[in-house]
């Protein structure tokens, strides 16, 4: 009325948006996490039967930001996956047996949720960069025929990131 300005903190002083916290400000409309999924390229690939050294393949992911959620899925066929291991190396060099033995002929599910590894901790890269090559073993220890003994016919990760950089709108 009297043609003065008046200036007031928009939040208090106390309260902090979190890094992922535009969506909830903005009703949905904005948001600032991103999901990027890579695949191998290179399926579906058989699997040695009876093999010590392994079927091996590697993905190199690229430099995506800061994970908030990290998922590596695995989709396979063998005649008996009792004799099966499934290990990830992560960038670090990190080993993570995802599946060891099981019932069945067919796995194809997604790690850490919904099953969870036999060992190695995929949570503890939240809040780091997953960029470079993830790399998954598969030995069969079964004997069948000595030649080929399924597939490996898909893998890979999927990641979702809170980025600093770029916003999306809906």
């Amino acid at each position: 009325g009297d043609g003065q300005l008046v200036c007031a903190a928009a939040v208090p002083p106390v309260l902090e948006l979190p890094p992922d916290g535009l969506d909830e400000i903005s009703n949905g409309l904005l948001t600032n996490e991103f999901v990027a999924e890579l695949g191998s390229a290179k399926m579906p690939q058989a699997i040695s039967d009876n093999n010590p050294i392994g079927t091996f393949d590697e993905i190199e992911f690229p430099d995506v930001g800061l994970a908030k959620t990290l998922t590596v899925y695995v989709k396979l066929t063998n005649s008996d996956l009792s004799g099966l291991e499934v290990t990830l190396f992560d960038p670090d060099n990190g080993k993570h047996v995802l599946a060891s033995g099981g019932a069945g002929k067919t796995l194809d599910t997604a790690f850490p949720e919904p099953t969870k590894p036999v060992s190695g901790d995929l949570g503890a890269w939240q809040g780091k960069n997953p960029k470079g090559k993830w790399r998954l073993k598969i030995i069969d220890s079964k004997l069948l025929d000595g030649k080929d003994d399924g597939a490996l016919t898909a893998w890979g990760l999927k990641v979702t990131t809170v980025s600093s950089l770029k916003v999306a709108a809906k």
